[in-house]
């Protein structure tokens, strides 16, 4: 699933709560291809949000093709 487009999905239909703690809660989050698409500010607040979230919790994987610096 597209976590982007899951959380601004649950975002304009008001489950945004229900969606983060759902991502939040695994023991594994993978985010894979970070970078591959453009995102606005709203659409890069959102997985942050559950990243934030997350790493304090249980295991995270972050997979791009994209140096960290070409990630602004």
């Amino acid at each position: 699933m597209n976590v982007c487009r899951g959380l601004v999905a649950a975002q304009a239909t008001h489950r945004l709560q229900a969606e983060l703690k759902e991502y939040v809660s695994s023991a594994l989050l993978h985010l894979d291809e970070v970078g591959y698409l453009r995102l606005d500010k709203a659409g890069a607040d959102l997985p942050y949000r559950v990243i934030t979230q997350h790493y304090e919790r249980d295991s995270l994987i972050v997979t791009t093709n994209k140096a960290y610096k070409q990630w602004l």
